[in-house]
Order: C-alpha cells, then sequence, then structure tokens
C-alpha cells in the first residue's frame, strides 16, 4: 500500500500538479496506516513545517505496518486514547 500511495504522490509531483507542494502545517485525520503521512513527509516538495496524523483504531489495535510508519526518524510518535 505504501508503495502505491507513494507513486501517487510522485506522480502529482511529475505533473507539477502543486497540491502536495508548499503545505505548511498539515492535518491529516483518519490516516488509516499512516502511510500518505510517510509518503509526504519523505517529499521535500511539500514544504512541510509541522505534520499531525491521526488514526481512528487504538493503540492496542495498531497493525504493524502503522506502528513502522509511525515510528520513522522525522515523526513524534504518541498514542493518545479518547
Amino acid at each position: 500500500m505504501f508503495d502505491t500511495i507513494h507513486s501517487t504522490v510522485r506522480a502529482f509531483e511529475q505533473l507539477r500538479s502543486e497540491p502536495w507542494n508548499k503545505l505548511g502545517n498539515t492535518l491529516l485525520v483518519g490516516e488509516g496506516n499512516l502511510s500518505f503521512a510517510r509518503s509526504l513527509i519523505n517529499m521535500p516538495s511539500a514544504g512541510l513545517t509541522r505534520v499531525m496524523a491521526t488514526v481512528f483504531e487504538p493503540a492496542s489495535k495498531l497493525s504493524e505496518e502503522t506502528i513502522e510508519n509511525a515510528h520513522m526518524d522525522k515523526m513524534l510518535w504518541r498514542a493518545y486514547s479518547i
């Protein structure tokens, strides 16, 4: 799944379609397994200053892939239950 989202982001970048450029502060709500957040963070042209990405699942039910995506070097992971 990460490869698909990464490819989509790259395609937009190649088309110079501006939706993923100069985003600044960004909030991603219900982002699934955090792979889209990971793609954006790894794309310098996104111009992110801060990113907050949320998932709907409680921390105890997160998949291994989600936890791996959340523990990137550039990403601070915190689990909050509501």
